[in-house]
Formats: C-alpha cells, sequence, structure tokens
C-alpha cells in the first residue's frame, strides 16, 4: 500500500526512461477508453432492455389487428421497434388483398425476424471486442516494458561493475511498474468483457420473447382467419367429395 498512497509510485515513474513512460501512457490511454466504453454499454443495455420489457408488454397486450399496428407504430422509434417495423413491414407485403397469411409467407416472415433479431445482437456486440483484446494484449505490453527495464538494469550493472542490492533494486523496480500497469489494465477488462457479453446474450433473450411473440400475435390474427376460410371451402366441398356405392 505504501507504493500507492507515498510517493514511491511517483518517483519510479519520474527516474524512468522515455520507453516505460511511453508504455505506460499507452496502458492509462487504453484504460480510460475501455473504461468509456464499459460505462457507455452499461448505460445503453439499461435502456435497452426497459424498453424490450415495455414492448413486450404492449404485445402481449394486443387482441386486434388494430392494436397490432398501433402497437407498431407506437415502438418504432424504440431499440425492439426495428424488429417490430422491419416485421410489419414484411408483413404488409406477405398478406394478399384478404388479408390472409399463407404457410410459405409464413415460413419467410420467420426467417426474416430472426435475421432481424441476429442483426440488432450483432450492433450490440460491437466494440466489446476492444476490451478482450485489451485484456489479451495489457500484460505483454507490461511484460514488454519490464523486458525492456531489466536489460537497462543489467547494462548499468555492467557499467559500474556492481551487483549489490542499491544498484539493482531501483532497476528492478522501475522495470515490474509496467507489468503492475499492464495487469491492472487486463484483469478489470477481462472481468468486464465477460459481464458484458452476458448482458448481450440477456438482451438477445429478450430480443428471442419479442420475437416469438410477434409469430404468436400473427398466427393469431392472421393464420387463423385463413384456417377459418379454409374451413369453409373444404365444408361446402364435402358434398361433392361424398361417395355413392
Amino acid at each position: 500500500m505504501k507504493l500507492f498512497f507515498g510517493n514511491a509510485l511517483w518517483h519510479l515513474i519520474q527516474q524512468s526512461d522515455g520507453m516505460t513512460k511511453s508504455i505506460l501512457l499507452i496502458l492509462v490511454a487504453v484504460s480510460v477508453v475501455c473504461w468509456s466504453l464499459i460505462f457507455y454499454k452499461i448505460v445503453t443495455f439499461k435502456s435497452k432492455e426497459k424498453q424490450i420489457r415495455e414492448t413486450l408488454s404492449k404485445l402481449r397486450r394486443i387482441r386486434s389487428r388494430q392494436d397490432f399496428f398501433e402497437v407498431a407504430r407506437q415502438e418504432q422509434f424504440t431499440f425492439s421497434g426495428h424488429l417490430i417495423s422491419d416485421y410489419v413491414h414484411e408483413l404488409t407485403l406477405a398478406v394478399n388483398k384478404n388479408g390472409l397469411l399463407s404457410e410459405r409467407e409464413a415460413d419467410y416472415l420467420d426467417a426474416q425476424r430472426f435475421a432481424v433479431v441476429d442483426r440488432l445482437v450483432y450492433q450490440e456486440e460491437s466494440y466489446l471486442s476492444i476490451l478482450s483484446v485489451a485484456a489479451a494484449s495489457g500484460p505483454l505490453v507490461g511484460l514488454f516494458g519490464t523486458v525492456w527495464g531489466l536489460t537497462n538494469s543489467f547494462i548499468s550493472i555492467s557499467e559500474k561493475q556492481s551487483a549489490d542490492i542499491v544498484t539493482i533494486a531501483p532497476g528492478m523496480a522501475e522495470a515490474l511498474v509496467t507489468t503492475m500497469a499492464g495487469l491492472m489494465v487486463a484483469i478489470p477488462m477481462l472481468v468486464m468483457f465477460h459481464y458484458l457479453n452476458g448482458r448481450v446474450r440477456h438482451i438477445e433473450h429478450l430480443l428471442q420473447q419479442v420475437s416469438d411473440q410477434l409469430q404468436a400475435q400473427v398466427q393469431k390474427l392472421f393464420k387463423d382467419v385463413e384456417e377459418k376460410h379454409e374451413g369453409t371451402v373444404i365444408s361446402s366441398e364435402a358434398p361433392k367429395r361424398s361417395f355413392v356405392p
């Protein structure tokens, strides 16, 4: 703890060479960028999860086609509204003049909604790879600084032709500072990368619920009408198919 709360750390940084200072500056810059991304993602994920839950609640209360299109209009500017808007657009193109939906068109709509969910999830995963790269490369960058510092320390020992602790200790401490900095960057980034990936998986699960709810509402409001229509046709044709011995 004395290293952090005393002047020892700053003294080591001040007396380090240009390469060590450059490595420390790079690690600090990476840390700032990563933490900014983390806070941004946390805030946006929270907002989008709330929007999706509200959309699900509205979809479950739909009782008619008018309700269906009204929900689509209300949610068009929300995160989950992208899924609904694309789905409703394809739906209006797929239904025939009687407002019925064939089995083939229903299968096409299923493929479309899966594609939209995948696209939205891919957007939420964007830039998370920065955290993964920082977690993987942080210790290596710090290790490079350590190797650089140790090399300078051994050169200093050979020049002074002395290997006592007074000669070795400052160089060793200066070299290990970069490794410590690299680990301080890498460990939090690794933890937050997996945490945010878990949040993305949760958003994907919620979007799948919205997608399934859309399918259920379309089957209730459009395909069931087609089934009744087909049932009427079959019943009207039944006498023609009667067997006469």
